[in-house]
């Protein structure tokens, strides 16, 4: 620059000396968001390291075997508490990163990776919904089961499927994925289960009906 300066090339110094000046400004902010970034790296690993601990303490790498949906992992295989770890890191990562961007200025950025995170958040908590109702229509299944009364399994096999079907509704209400389309199903499910009921407790119960109704009539007379 000072050499530029003293050939006195002012259309070539000029745009240079603000093109340094706007980069020797951006420095301390740039700086203080790689330090964000490397301090939150550094706990982000101590914290999912801590938590895949405590998960796979607590007997959390069986969930799948819980769930009825699959067997526990083989060795070399990602446990679900590695994963639960990992998920740990990417969202400290992430609150991270969105401080970074506001102390560079880049507030779009942030803003969209907030949102990111709220709709991920949402999803997470549908799919715990999810796996909760999993877990609780394989326990009503079992239990009808074990009543030994006739027809345990059709019984069974049709309250697995209302729960299911109820907290699978759920789920995606909570996720925010077509909360009208998820209410005019579950409300036609319901009225086409409504019907069905009262076909066949009406079809089957006409000579039974019609005995009452006579012994009414004659009670009257």
């Amino acid at each position: 620059m000072a050499a530029l300066q003293a050939l006195d090339l002012v259309s070539v110094t000029q745009p240079l000396s603000n093109m340094l000046n706007q980069i020797l400004a951006a420095l301390p902010s740039a700086f203080g968001a790689i330090l964000i970034l490397a301090i939150a790296y550094v706990l982000g690993r101590i914290v999912a390291e801590l938590v895949t601990n405590l998960l796979a303490a607590a007997g959390f790498d069986s969930i799948l075997v819980w769930l009825g949906l699959g067997k526990e992992p083989a060795e070399g295989e990602r446990k679900p508490s590695q994963v639960a770890g990992y998920l740990v890191l990417v969202a400290i990562m992430l609150f991270a990163l969105i401080e970074a961007f506001r102390i560079l200025n880049f507030a779009l950025m942030a803003d969209l990776i907030y949102e990111f995170i709220v709709f991920a958040g949402r999803v997470l908590v549908g799919l715990v919904i999810l796996a909760t109702g999993i877990y609780l229509a394989n326990l009503a299944y079992d239990t009808v089961m074990a009543s030994n009364t006739s027809q345990a399994k059709m019984l069974a096999g049709a309250t697995r499927i209302s729960v299911l079907i109820f907290s699978g509704a759920m789920a995606l209400r909570h996720m925010g994925l077509a909360n009208e389309i998820i209410n005019l199903a579950f409300g036609l499910l319901l009225g086409a289960i409504a019907v069905a009921v009262a076909l066949a407790f009406g079809l089957g119960g006409r000579e039974i009906a019609a005995r009452e109704i006579d012994k009414w009539l004659k009670s009257m007379k």
